[in-house]
């Protein structure tokens, strides 16, 4: 018998003989972004349900002067994005992307 085959699992209720037809990262990966798309789709049904309903049909926001606003006051905040995802993206050695340090 060799050392590796005496040695006990380190998790003993594991049942090494049956193995999954994919690996858990690749179930995660698949799943995190569809479930990123999904929430985003429930976010956005509950507005155009919710809307309505509160105010009784009265109020229109999505108008294409809103949506004007809407843009001019957040193109600040997305090139200041911008701009720190490159940043970080282009000078990784200068820059600690772990969340402790």
């Amino acid at each position: 018998m060799t050392e590796r085959a005496s040695r006990p699992h380190p998790h003993p209720r594991v049942n090494c003989s049956r193995r999954r037809a994919y690996p858990r990262s690749a179930r995660r990966s698949f799943l995190q972004p569809r479930l990123a798309w999904a929430f985003l789709g429930l976010m956005i049904l509950f507005v155009v349900i919710a809307v309505p309903l509160t105010t009784g049909g009265s109020v229109n926001f999505l108008t294409i002067r809103n949506s004007q606003n809407i843009l001019v006051a957040i193109i600040p905040v997305l090139l200041l994005g911008l701009g720190q995802t490159f940043v970080i993206n282009r000078r990784p050695a200068l820059i600690s992307r772990s969340a402790g340090s």
